[in-house]
């Protein structure tokens, strides 16, 4: 930039100027950065980056766990991963077992299915709920062990047959 006939000065970092002439260079908006002098456009922030000022600040990291569009303005454009909840921008939590969440954003953690729980905390399918001790099937639909049979694990695995001589202690209940 400069005057017509004067000496041309490179745009500073935080600055662009996209036509030839004397106009004044521009301040890179919000959601977006230059870091270099010189000639060049600002650079959309990329996924999981925000940047809530204009000019040459750099873009800054999402929380932990969460991740924004390109070009993010705002810290409260970072929403929690599948699998975590908490308020957009802010720290997010992972689910607690026995609940799940698949979609990103401030939802809250849903609780497995009845008769179902997970393990693992952050589960973000509701395919990782399983069917408790006592109860077989997939996981939406548990039932429980009938007369004579048991299961002592959590999961979709079959009854097995109490052993001669023993019996269930009572419907849906490990041996």
């Amino acid at each position: 930039t400069g005057s017509d006939g004067d000496q041309c000065t490179a745009c500073v970092a935080g600055k662009y100027k996209d036509t030839a002439g004397s106009a004044e260079c521009t301040t890179c908006v919000a959601g977006k950065y230059k870091d270099t002098t010189g000639s060049g456009e600002c650079t959309a922030c990329p996924a999981g980056k925000y940047k809530d000022t204009a000019g040459s600040a750099e873009c800054s990291s999402c929380p932990s766990n969460s991740t924004s569009p390109a070009a993010s303005g705002n810290v409260t454009d970072c929403v929690c991963d599948a699998g975590y909840t908490g308020s957009d921008g802010d720290q997010c939590t992972a689910c607690v077992a026995g609940k799940y969440k698949g979609t990103a954003g401030s939802a809250e953690c849903t609780a497995c299915p009845a008769l179902s729980y997970t393990h693992a905390t952050g589960s973000d399918n509701v395919a990782d709920c399983v069917c408790n001790t006592g109860y077989t099937g997939p996981y939406d639909n548990c039932t429980a062990c009938p007369e004579g049979k048991y299961k002592d694990a959590l999961g979709s695995a079959e009854c097995t047959n109490c052993p001669a001589g023993e019996q269930q202690g009572g419907a849906a209940r490990a041996r």
